[in-house]
């Protein structure tokens, strides 16, 4: 927008004073080189506020000093006005601070100064800026007033916004904050309907500012074009949520350069005042990335059918299979294994979809896998789309990225079996606590299972002390427990051929299976739901000590055996029904064909 003339005789104005010296406006304010000294770099700040024309020399000029090589330079009018002489040219005030270090003590002099104030002009603080040179980045370091000299030290908090005489001043225009003072500056110069303005500190200082000045505003913010920017300007966005009137974030175009902000050169086709406009509000942009959806829309979607590894037992997702040393846990994932990459049954009559198997058995070798493999096979072929290896790279240390690499190399795979989770996870780390990496070490296999869509299944051990709910039989903390999807408890006692196999999850019906372990096949089979198989082995036992010990009564068969008469008459009853037994005249139960 063009300026206005100004009546001749009229009094100087800052922006003259600084166009005058060859330096640059910025917004409200400007910098020129001070022509009171050899001053090689803008030491001289002149803004103008309520009609009064305000300057500092950085490099510590007196103010009648800068007056009076002003006024040799025609920059301080003598003229008269209204047929009187002024005085002094410009109503004039300057600033009472201490002359800037000339050097700082690690990258010498600043190439750019930028002055911080109060809401009523008084200088609280600079922040000094040195550009980048050579393999140095860009530097910046605050400083603030300390006697007749500066401290290199943070501005005290909470700190002022960068501009603040101007946000105050100017209550009518929308705010814009950027990040960066250099930036703010470059901005103001096109955009004069906002003013613009950052904070101090960067990006991780925005806890230390005083956002309330700008309580019932309507502001905009520019994030930077890379991560952390925008990460800046969401926290800033929230800190300043019940105190401004509107916050809104302006979506930057696709293929800025990274780091790419309002100092830069802009490309032909960006239209800042239209990004502006259209920029969004922040507590709705929030409200969309949250991805919240209707009940009536997720029930009227169409999911796919989960993939299963074992279908009842293993499905898509992360699965924790535990038991005890020596239960047979190995022999367990192995079946799974070779059933799911030969599209065989697993524990004699789950049906298997065949596909790709990966198969950890970081426990085992080769010659141990190839004397269990024959027994588990019984003579069918080997299946070829079963991979094996018996040593694998921590997951922190490749292990993960391993996994990754296999997984996109089969994206038809039906499984991956880790045994054990021991031998894999990655090492403890000193500054978490062990819930929390528990819950890290197994969340990272969590997340592989889930991206790809594919079931893992991880061996783990059984604590030795027992307890009445199976997951809290599982080793460590809940933090394994809780990431997983499904828990699979092994449960078998030394020299016992029986077991038991129970299963909980958020995709998989709860059940506790009865399974017989094969020595000899080395093969779990599963026998049916544990309950009727704990009927049955009552009634089993029940028979054994009828045939032993001949016809008894309910009360010496319960003594017998160690239960509850009241059990057993139950159970004789039922057995009786069913032609097991049969009841003599005086009572006593037997066998069928014994009297």
């Amino acid at each position: 927008m063009a300026r206005k003339d100004r009546p001749e005789g009229s009094m100087t104005t800052a922006r003259e004073i600084v166009a005058g010296l060859g330096g640059r406006w910025a917004g409200s304010s400007g910098t020129a080189r001070c022509p009171a000294h050899d001053d090689v770099k803008p030491s001289l700040s002149v803004t103008e506020r309520d009609g009064r024309v305000l300057f500092r020399c950085y490099g510590g000029c007196e103010q009648d000093a800068v007056i009076d090589s002003l006024r040799a330079r025609g920059l301080w009018p003598e003229a008269r006005v209204n047929g009187d002489r002024p005085s002094a040219g410009p109503r004039v005030a300057a600033t009472a601070a201490p002359p800037v270090p000339p050097r700082h003590p690690q990258f010498g002099e600043p190439d750019l100064v930028f002055d911080y104030f109060t809401p009523e002009g008084r200088l609280v603080g600079i922040v000094a800026r040195w550009e980048a040179r050579g393999e140095r980045g860009k530097e910046l370091r605050p400083a603030v007033p300390s006697g007749t000299g500066w401290r290199w030290a943070a501005l005290p908090t909470p700190r002022p916004l960068y501009r603040l005489p101007d946000i105050v001043t100017h209550r009518d225009k929308p705010v814009l904050i950027v990040e960066g003072e250099k930036t703010a500056n470059v901005a103001q110069e096109d955009l004069h309907s906002h003013i613009v303005t950052t904070w101090p500190g960067g990006a991780s200082a925005t806890g230390h500012v005083e956002w309330k000045s700008l309580v019932g505003r309507d502001v905009i913010l520019w994030p930077d074009a890379d991560a952390p920017g925008a990460k800046a300007m969401r926290d800033v966005a929230d800190r300043l949520a019940g105190i401004a009137r509107s916050v809104r974030i302006v979506s930057l175009p696709d293929g800025l350069p990274g780091g790419w902000d309002l100092a830069d050169p802009w490309p032909d086709n960006l239209d800042p005042e239209r990004l502006i406009r259209e920029a969004p509000d922040a507590a709705a942009e929030r409200l969309a990335a949250l991805g919240l959806v209707t009940a009536a829309d997720l029930v009227s979607r169409t999911f796919r059918e989960p993939r299963w590894a074992v279908p009842g037992l293993v499905p898509e997702g992360l699965t924790i299979l535990a038991g005890k040393p020596k239960a047979g846990k190995s022999w367990a994932v192995l079946d799974f294994a070779a059933a799911v990459a030969g599209g065989t049954a697993a524990l004699g009559d789950i049906e298997c979809e065949a596909g790709p198997v990966l198969y950890l058995a970081l426990e085992d070798t080769d010659r141990r896998l190839h004397g269990r493999l024959r027994a588990v096979l019984q003579g069918a072929p080997a299946p070829a789309s079963l991979a094996i290896a018996t040593s694998w790279r921590r997951a922190d240390a490749g292990g993960l990225e391993d996994l990754q690499a296999w997984l996109t190399a089969h994206p038809d795979a039906r499984g991956v079996f880790i045994d054990t989770l021991a031998m894999i996870r990655g090492q403890a780390k000193r500054d978490a606590g062990v819930y929390r990496d528990d819950y890290e070490a197994v969340s990272a296999f969590k997340k592989l299972a889930d991206a790809s869509a594919v079931p893992i299944v991880l061996v783990h051990h059984l604590r030795k002390e027992s307890t009445s709910d199976p997951l809290e039989a599982v080793s460590g903390t809940a933090g394994l427990t809780g990431s997983a999807d499904t828990i699979i408890v092994l449960k078998r006692e030394p020299n016992d051929p029986f077991g038991l196999l129970y299963v909980r999850g958020r995709d998989v019906i709860e059940a506790e299976h009865a399974i017989r372990f094969d020595s000899e096949t080395g093969r779990w089979e599963r026998l049916g739901p544990a309950a009727d198989f704990r009927k049955s082995e009552e009634r089993r036992a029940l028979i054994r000590e009828l045939i032993d010990g001949g016809a008894m009564t309910p009360r010496e068969l319960a003594d017998a055996t160690g239960k509850k008469a009241g059990a057993v008459r139950v159970a004789l009853s039922r057995m009786k029904k069913a032609g097991d037994v049969v009841q003599r005249a005086d009572g006593r139960y037997c066998v069928p064909g014994e009297r």
